[in-house]
């Protein structure tokens, strides 16, 4: 049976986030880009060891974005 992957961020939090983008757009290739950017550029950024916490952890990257964002003001 297929597992759903779990993600840094959701194709939702994409769409809010991002500069407009179609309506038309599929989910699923939204999941592509989100899976993509994970492994070339957070992943090797972050380390092995790190982006494994982080994505094991229960915090949405919209939380964490808030978060920093406070942090910065």
């Amino acid at each position: 049976m297929y597992e759903m992957q779990q993600y840094l961020i959701t194709t939702d939090e994409v769409s809010a986030l991002s500069r407009g983008m179609s309506v038309h757009l599929d989910p699923d290739k939204i999941e592509t880009y989100i899976r993509e950017s994970e492994n070339i550029y957070i992943k090797s950024a972050l380390g092995d060891e790190l982006f494994l916490d982080v994505k094991n952890t229960s915090y949405c990257l919209t939380e964490v974005l808030m978060k920093l964002n406070v942090k910065r003001r």
